[in-house]
């Protein structure tokens, strides 16, 4: 098979998840087939983050500035089909919901959707941005020949919003995780003295700074520990957002500057030792297709807290600590405290960890993914 990739969207370290995704993706299929010719498309701005050694791994360099969206949508739909036929390929992979509005005669189309959000909370977008999801979501849902759900969640939700979608177009293949980054040791003392951090006296929290990631409520049961633990401080990691504002405003009203770090974007070693050295892991999320950061700190054999919105019980196994109401920081408060108390059993976290290995690694969702290829071209 001649298989193109669509990474035009990856605007490194601004895209979140969806980027550590494709990576994810696009190494362990490297590593497991050395049969099938890849094409993955590229920018000019994001082509150098992007390195393959199997020869039947080739990089497609794309005359396109890719940190503008709709100059990159219009190269989707105007440059791209082109490209497509001119490598000849049976199928053609859109990581993301854009992909091209017209069908390319003899190639087939799989589109992943990570999720729906703009259908439920649209008041976190603009106008621009709910045109683009009205355009294209319908059009990559409907027309692709196969759709790619990252969990049964995402699944069920384009079931509901697209009725007219039969069930069995619709996959499930869960987000591959790259555990071995994770275990990345290194120098970690220069980190920690940076951020005038002790280890294992902090609570980790790794989300873009988002109104979905719903991180005011965790500031504010954070405020609340103060009194019984003075020395536990609390990390924010992730790229800022529309509520990093708020976020900072909320921190120097409830007095607690010095017990609240944001060191930004952290690369993969440092967010390792922050993930090694936390004493416990906390979501509040209240809008997830996936969610990795959650499983990430599972696989650490770290105490994890997250609500039970959306994919998060379903990604998590229901192996993690839950609090029912997502806006309650008295709640989550408790819910902290009732583990700071009473440390979770290492061999429950050890059992965790590995079961998480087991579902989400790089190589197990590399061979779901060839596998759906196969279907789709033998289809």
């Amino acid at each position: 098979m001649r298989i193109g990739i669509d990474a035009l969207y990856i605007r490194p370290g601004k895209v979140g998840g969806t980027e550590s995704y494709l990576r994810n993706l696009l190494k362990g299929l490297e590593d497991i087939d050395q049969e099938n010719q890849y094409y993955i498309f590229t920018t000019e701005t994001n082509q150098e983050t992007f390195h393959f050694s199997k020869e039947n791994f080739n990089k497609v360099v794309c005359k396109l500035d890719g940190q503008n969206r709709f100059k990159r949508v219009f190269f989707t739909n105007t440059k791209l089909p082109k490209l497509i036929k001119n490598y000849n390929l049976d199928i053609m992979f859109f990581p993301t919901y854009i992909r091209t509005i017209t069908k390319v005669k003899g190639t087939k189309i799989i589109s992943n959707i990570h999720d729906l959000q703009y259908k439920h909370y649209p008041q976190y977008f603009s106008l621009l941005q709910k045109l683009v999801f009205n355009t294209f979501y319908p059009i990559s849902v409907k027309k692709s020949d196969k759709i790619v759900a990252i969990s049964q969640f995402v699944k069920e939700d384009i079931l509901t919003h697209f009725p007219e979608v039969k069930s069995n177009k619709i996959k499930v293949i869960y987000n591959p995780i790259d555990f071995d980054s994770l275990d990345v040791t290194s120098e970690t003392n220069a980190l920690f003295q940076r951020l005038k951090l002790k280890k294992n006296s902090y609570i980790l929290s790794v989300a873009s700074l988002l109104p979905h990631k719903n991180l005011p409520t965790l500031v504010k049961a954070f405020s609340h520990l103060k009194g019984d633990y003075p020395d536990i401080k609390l990390v924010l990691v992730g790229v800022k957002g529309k509520s990093t504002q708020t976020i900072e405003e909320m921190i120097r009203n409830l007095g607690i500057e010095g017990n609240v770090i944001i060191p930004g974007f952290v690369t993969n070693e440092e967010l390792s030792a922050l993930y090694s050295n936390a004493k416990i892991y906390v979501s509040t999320s209240i809008f997830e297709g996936f969610g990795m950061p959650p499983v990430e700190a599972m696989y650490k054999k770290i105490p994890t807290i997250t609500t039970k919105c959306a994919s998060l019980p379903e990604v998590t196994l229901n192996k993690a600590y839950y609090y029912d109401d997502p806006f309650s920081d008295q709640q989550l408060y408790e819910k902290i405290k009732e583990i700071l108390e009473c440390a979770p059993d290492p061999a429950d976290l050890m059992e965790y960890s590995k079961l998480v290995k087991g579902k989400y690694s790089n190589e197990k969702i590399a061979y779901e993914y060839l596998a759906l290829f196969n279907d789709v071209y033998n289809s």
